[in-house]
């Protein structure tokens, strides 16, 4: 198997925190380890989207925590339809 990863760079803390969504402090109170599907998912009929058909499974093991915010810097804005 062969894993690949392309991680963003950013040259300040400034230049985050302006891509980021949300920005927090907290204290982790929970983790647990799961095997997690990451294939990017697209319309399987639209063979444009989805060429050469339906992408097998990929699990990779992911920690996933449970966090208990104590302050919030950066609050995510809903893009939903009202």
């Amino acid at each position: 198997m062969w894993l690949s990863a392309d991680y963003p760079h950013y040259s300040s803390i400034d230049a985050l925190a302006a891509k980021a969504d949300i920005i927090i402090e907290g204290t982790i109170v929970d983790s647990r380890v799961e095997e997690i599907d990451t294939r990017i998912r697209t319309n399987k009929e639209d063979e444009q989207l989805n060429p050469g058909g339906e992408i097998p499974s990929t699990k990779d093991i992911c920690t996933v925590c449970t966090i208990k915010v104590s302050d919030s810097y950066k609050a995510y804005k809903c893009k939903c339809k009202k």
